[in-house]
């Protein structure tokens, strides 16, 4: 129970003895559960590869038949670790499947029921499936509040205010968001708090809502480095960069994705695993290096390329809207026009509250 508390590092270590006294007594069953567990203790701690490393490690044994909760439940980390390398698709088929096979189970398939829908309830936004993202979630928050879950019910909220500003219902967001705020305190996890203000200060920022977008991305930077210190994550600075660079800030946005590259070679050198950018996020970091720098027409072609391949929903469109903006500032406005009349037209078909902050650019 440690890791669910945010004590990951007490957790792994009691799920370390208790993998070795499984192994001694040769339970394969057991040693795949421990695995797992393992393997989730890594993922909220956004150390995806030890992650998926522990995923494989439970595939390995998981050579005959299992139990049918236990099946549900391996399928849902090849799901989840899918999911963290921007394979959103694929992670979605196998999501699907997970829910499927542990929804006749339960009490021993509620977990990975309502984690799996919950996070379906995210990818499909970025899939353009607003119905069926819609339903996930609100099937899971029902079976959340119906068991007095916080924990779960308090990404399923998130998740739905995700979804709420894909519909233009910015107020609904702003509740749920706030709404999860509440639950972070009551709770007492740090993480869970910081994940409301990181999503409360990145839709306000790309709805446009600068001023009050900053203070809550600066209050997710300070819960960052306060938790993890030199182990911060690169995305959350990311998110400071990007709104600074969208203020015109070069020099301050260009000085963030350096420390953070860094930081990166630091930790390889010291051979800490963890530190590594999702795809979607060296996406964003290599938006930030193209914007602040005179970058060639064919460095900014690739990187879209890159973007539609790996960018989460509408963080395509920004790549667009980054260019068009860097274009702009270096007087280049013939084809800042073209790449801007280009995000608006991306905008068109993906999910998004960029929009008006668009069509003011296109505007101005």
């Amino acid at each position: 129970m440690r890791y669910r508390l945010g004590r990951y590092h007490d957790a792994l270590g009691d799920l370390g003895r208790a993998r070795e006294m499984a192994s001694l007594e040769v339970n394969v069953t057991e040693q795949i559960e421990i695995l797992l567990d393992e393997a989730t203790a890594f993922d909220w701690m956004d150390d995806y590869g030890r992650s998926k490393e522990r995923l494989e490690a439970a595939k390995a044994l998981a050579t005959g038949a299992l139990p049918p909760a236990l099946s549900a439940r391996l399928t849902m980390g090849a799901a989840l670790a899918l999911h963290r390398e921007s394979r959103e698709e694929e992670a979605a088929q196998e999501f699907e499947m997970a829910a499927a096979r542990a929804d006749s189970l339960g009490d021993e398939g509620y977990e990975t029921l309502v984690v799996s829908l919950m996070v379906l309830g995210f990818i499909y936004q970025g899939l353009g499936k607003l119905d069926e993202a819609g339903a996930a979630l609100e099937r899971a928050i029902q079976m959340c509040q119906a068991r007095g879950d916080l924990l779960h019910l308090a990404t399923a909220i998130n998740n739905r205010a995700l979804l709420r500003a894909c519909l233009g219902d910015n107020e609904g967001m702003i509740l749920d968001l706030c709404r999860l705020l509440s639950i972070s305190r009551e709770l007492g996890i740090g993480k869970v708090e910081l994940v409301g203000e990181f999503n409360l200060g990145e839709y306000l920022f790309l709805m446009g809502n600068l001023d009050t977008a900053m203070s809550h991305v600066e209050r997710a930077v300070a819960l960052e480095r306060h938790q993890r210190g030199e182990e911060a994550r690169p995305v959350v600075e990311l998110l400071l960069a990007r709104l600074l660079l969208y203020k015109g800030d070069e020099g301050k946005a260009r000085e963030i994705i350096e420390a953070i590259q860094r930081q990166q070679a630091k930790a390889a050198a010291e051979g800490r695993g963890g530190m590594e950018m999702a795809p979607s996020e060296e996406v964003q970091w290599s938006m930030i290096d193209l914007a602040t720098r005179d970058a060639s027409g064919e460095a900014w072609d690739e990187l879209e390329e890159r973007s539609a391949r790996f960018s989460v929903g509408q963080e395509q469109i920004e790549v667009i809207e980054a260019r068009a903006r860097a274009l702009s500032r270096r007087g280049r406005d013939e084809e800042a026009r073209a790449a801007l009349a280009r995000a608006i037209d991306v905008a068109g078909r993906i999910p998004n509250v960029m929009r008006e902050r668009l069509e003011r650019q296109r505007g101005a």
